[in-house]
């Protein structure tokens, strides 16, 4: 059953807005009947007639993908802070899924602060993150990756989200859990690990294919190193930042392999 039938995508007619878009497109089913909201966040109020201008760019934008959907996506307008505006009306519609493209280093180099990795450290809602530099936006995913760190999963009710995507390419889900060094494979560890084997294979049913364990003090060179060897077309992650029992982080690795990700990365929240 597919519960994703409201996605958002922040939009403004750049290179990788129009990317995000198409990657959505691409996304549903001929026979999906899934509502896509593109939203459109200014600085200050503009009148009708541009405003119509934008809707007639959109239309002409969106012609050569609309033939397979059931329904036409819609661009919408708000004014303010992108993020703000973004979180609000995600609320408003009850968005299951926030789909935003991004220029990452592109822009920034190392500066954590990019629109999509603050949107995806503030979201309490499921955020697809697509990189501008990837070239896979009409290949279906074909292998599918969550990184864990040495916690025990918390919110098991994520991974729900999490199998649907992976139902919906029919895809094979990869585990990598990568340890610090010196916290590696204790009794404790032992012990989370599992409980998160055994939520896994519940969760996750006959796609799940295979865990892998690592240490490493440099997490995101890690990372990056197994997308690359197991040539992963989407990487997953849980956020900590919004852990309600364990103690939070201040979601640097999520930012950063916001960031610099080559693929599009599954911010589970």
């Amino acid at each position: 059953m597919n519960t994703i039938k409201e996605i958002l995508i922040p939009f403004n007619f750049m290179p990788s807005s129009k990317k995000a878009l198409v990657y959505a497109l691409n996304y549903i089913n001929r026979d999906e009947d899934v509502n896509i909201r593109a939203l459109m966040v200014l600085d200050r109020k503009i009148n009708e007639t541009l405003m119509n201008d934008y809707q007639e760019d959109f239309q002409k934008f969106l012609e050569p993908h609309l033939n397979p959907l059931k329904k036409k996506p819609s661009l919408h307008f708000d004014y303010g802070d992108l993020t703000e505006r973004v979180l609000d009306n995600q609320k408003k519609w009850n968005s299951n899924l926030v789909i935003m493209g991004t220029r990452g280093d592109m822009d920034y180099g190392a500066v954590l602060a990019t629109r999509t990795s603050h949107l995806v450290l503030e979201a309490d809602c499921p955020v697809l993150s697509i990189p501008l530099i990837c070239h896979r936006e009409d290949q279906e995913p074909k292998k599918i990756a969550l990184v864990l760190g040495h916690e025990e999963i918390e919110d098991k009710n994520l991974l729900l989200t999490l199998l649907e995507v992976v139902r919906h390419f029919n895809a094979k889900l990869y585990v990598l859990t990568v340890y610090p060094d010196q916290i590696f494979h204790d009794a404790e560890e032992r012990q989370i690990d599992a409980k998160n084997e055994s939520t896994l294979e519940y969760y996750l049913e006959h796609f799940y294919e295979a865990h892998t364990y690592k240490k490493s003090t440099d997490l995101e060179e890690e990372i990056q190193r197994y997308i690359k060897e197991h040539d992963i077309d989407i990487l997953s992650i849980l956020p900590r930042n919004h852990l309600h029992r364990g103690k939070a982080s201040k979601g640097k690795l999520t930012a950063l392999l916001t960031i610099h990700s080559r693929i599009p990365v599954l911010a589970l929240d």
